[in-house]
C-alpha cells in the first residue's frame, strides 16, 4: 500500500472522505443526479483508480452543503459517527472545492483505490452500526382470567339473579296455563 492507495476491506462499514483539487475535473455525482438519469463522468472512476459502483460514490461541491456544514451533512446523510467527525473538525470545516465520499457500496467485496494525484484523503469515519444484541424481554405480571360482565357480576348483587329466575319461571307457568285454557 502506498500513500496514494486506499485499501477497503470486504464489508467495510466506514465512509471515506476525499478532497479533490479543482484541476481534477471531477464532475458532481450525487444520488439526485443519478435519479435524474445523469451518468457519472469517467473522471471520477479515473481519479479513484478502480472500477467502483457509482451508487457508492458521491462527489459534490463543499459549497452545496455549506449552510448545514460538511460534518452535519456526513452525520445525517451517511450516519457517520459525530464523535469521529469531531476529531477532524478543523480539516472538514476547512474543505473547499469538490468533496468525494466513498461509501461501503462502492466496493462491497473490498479492493484498493489508487488515488490520482489530485485526490487527497481527509479521513475514514465509522457509521452507526445496528444493535443486534439480544435483550431480555420484560416479564409480564400474570393476569386474572377476565370474567364475563353481567349485571349481577358488575354490581356483585346475587339477589337480583334469583329474582330474574323467579320472574322467568312465573312467566312460563302463566304461559302454560293460558295455553291449556284455550
Amino acid at each position: 500500500m502506498t500513500d496514494r492507495s486506499l485499501t477497503l476491506p470486504p464489508h467495510d462499514t466506514r465512509i471515506h472522505v476525499l478532497a479533490a483539487r479543482p484541476e481534477a475535473g471531477i464532475e458532481t455525482t450525487t444520488h439526485l443526479s443519478r435519479l435524474r438519469g445523469e451518468a457519472p463522468g469517467g473522471s471520477l472512476a479515473e481519479a479513484l483508480g478502480a472500477p467502483v459502483d457509482p451508487a457508492g460514490v458521491e462527489a459534490f461541491s463543499a459549497q452545496d452543503v455549506e449552510s448545514m456544514g460538511l460534518r452535519a451533512y456526513l452525520a445525517s446523510a451517511y450516519d457517520a459517527d459525530p464523535g469521529a467527525l469531531e476529531t477532524d473538525a478543523v480539516w472538514l470545516d476547512a474543505l473547499r472545492g469538490t468533496v468525494v465520499v466513498v461509501t461501503p457500496k462502492a466496493l462491497p467485496t473490498g479492493g484498493t483505490l489508487e488515488l490520482a494525484d489530485d485526490l487527497h484523503m481527509v479521513g475514514s469515519y465509522p457509521t452507526a452500526a445496528a444493535d443486534h444484541a439480544a435483550a431480555p424481554l420484560p416479564r409480564q405480571a400474570p393476569e386474572e382470567v377476565p370474567r364475563v360482565a353481567t349485571p349481577a357480576a358488575s354490581t356483585g348483587d346475587t339477589t337480583s339473579n334469583r329474582t330474574i329466575v323467579w320472574i322467568v319461571l312465573a312467566a312460563l307457568v302463566l304461559a302454560a296455563i293460558l295455553v291449556l285454557a284455550l
